[in-house]
């Protein structure tokens, strides 16, 4: 395990600014204070954006949550007067629950580029994954995390019990998982075309496969609200098999034998398992010749190894936090800590009270608009 963590270029640089943040629930600020320390970290509401002058390109940063409806207005801000931007977004191992229930983020992407899900330009990753030449140590840290990450069955949010026998799975179909996702998430909209919805997934998933066994396993956040039942019950189950809930998707990789997406972080997952799997949008993942893709990108021309993307999301792109030692870390420590934690735990039902309280309070807001 590396105890000792080495901060790039582009942290050091983050740590030495004056940090202006746009767009970040009020419980994350604490989260980016503790991951540019000892930098000076000031949040602001939209309105205050344009009260902001005499910024100096020397001293004053600009951070914005990646999919926050201000994102544009505070990067054309940020290069008005000159000053440097970042997007900030989750990393791809993110914790032991859900964000929507504040469970803090061990990973954070800090994007001077783009942000990874938009494949309609270049990101930080992307350009990591075009360019760079991995020696063979970077090859062969990977290749371990690899092995790590598929024994602890560790995945970004590490919810859902562990299942070991599914007896109606057992049989000689092919067997294809499919993820739901939240259908206004802004990986669907910047990184898909037509199939743009769990319904559609569905219904392409089965054009091509008329005689698997089709698992749709809904997002984990939309469990609260049952929102995955908005395309109505009858009409998933006309065309899945199965829907399964609660369970983590590590134990379902044993009984698939391809996954079929849109843009999920699901794919990558079964990539580190060994499974084929079709993207019908373009994911970061996509476009490297490891999977089947229904939409191409020219600016992704080479081809890369398993170990190459891993590489590269999983140790070059994202910077990690150590939230019980509270200092930075690398990703090997990540993984020890959501081992000792126990990781695949089961949503608790005091989660899913204050889940609850929250989802009624954005109805409402809803209805006063």
């Amino acid at each position: 395990m590396r105890k000792k963590c080495v901060r790039n270029s582009k942290f050091q640089f983050l740590s030495q600014h004056h940090i202006h943040a746009f767009g970040f629930h009020y419980w994350k600020h604490g989260v980016l204070c503790a991951y540019t320390s000892p930098a000076k970290v000031s949040s602001h509401y939209g309105f205050q954006l344009k009260q902001l002058r005499n910024l100096d390109p020397q001293r004053d940063i600009f951070c914005v949550w990646s999919s926050s409806s201000l994102a544009d207005d505070v990067i054309s801000w940020a290069q008005n007067y000159h000053c440097q931007y970042f997007r900030v977004e989750d990393g791809f191992l993110r914790s032991i629950g859900l964000g929507c229930l504040f469970v803090k983020p061990w990973s954070l992407v800090f994007d001077t580029c783009g942000i990874y899900y938009d494949a309609s330009r270049p990101s930080d990753l992307e350009n990591i994954l075009r360019d760079k030449e991995f020696s063979p140590e970077e090859i062969q840290r990977a290749r371990q995390l690899v092995e790590r990450i598929r024994s602890l069955g560790i995945t970004k949010y590490n919810v859902g019990t562990c299942i070991r026998d599914l007896p109606k799975l057992q049989h000689n179909r092919p067997v294809i998982l499919v993820p739901g996702q939240v259908e206004d998430d802004a990986s669907i909209r910047c990184g898909t075309n037509e199939i743009n919805n769990n319904l559609r997934l569905l219904q392409a998933t089965r054009e091509l496969n008329p005689s698997a066994w089709i698992i749709y396993k809904p997002h984990p956040d939309l469990q609260f609200t049952k929102k995955y039942l908005q395309t109505s019950n009858n009409h998933i189950l006309k065309i899945a098999n199965d829907v399964i809930i609660d369970v983590s998707v590590t134990s379902l990789f044993p009984y698939v034998d391809s996954v079929y997406t849109m843009t999920s972080l699901t794919g990558f997952e079964a990539l580190l398992h060994g499974k084929n799997v079709h993207c019908f949008g373009l994911p970061f993942y996509a476009g490297w010749g490891m999977t089947q893709d229904s939409i191409s990108c020219p600016r992704r021309s080479r081809s890369r190894s398993l170990e190459e993307l891993v590489a590269a999301a999983y140790i070059d792109y994202p910077r990690y936090y150590h939230w019980s030692e509270k200092r930075p870390c690398e990703v090997e420590e990540v993984l020890s800590a959501f081992q000792q934690q126990g990781a695949n735990t089961k949503i608790n039902w005091k989660q899913r009270i204050v889940r609850s309280v929250l989802n009624g309070f954005k109805r409402i807001k809803r209805g006063l608009r």
